[in-house]
């Protein structure tokens, strides 16, 4: 059985959850793909500046969103 790498789960959070995503649901949080410690923020940040995830920040939070054009079907 294959293991998802952290950016994968991110993928998967993202895509399943279809909308802005702060930051702080995606770390140290268990989710059906595995879990995702305190350096998901750092993974989210890379898949942003590589262009396959969007980040803005609002107020003091950060959100990320997987377009439509990219999602993955990890579901």
């Amino acid at each position: 059985m294959y293991k998802l790498t952290q950016s994968e789960i991110i993928l998967a959070v993202l895509e399943e959850n279809k909308d802005w995503t702060p930051s702080y649901k995606i770390i140290k949080t268990n989710t059906r793909w595995g879990w995702l410690g305190t350096s998901a923020d750092r993974f989210a940040r890379w898949l942003a500046e590589d262009g396959i995830i969007q980040r803005k920040r609002e107020g003091k939070y950060v959100y990320y969103y997987l377009p439509k054009v990219k999602q993955l079907n990890l579901l």
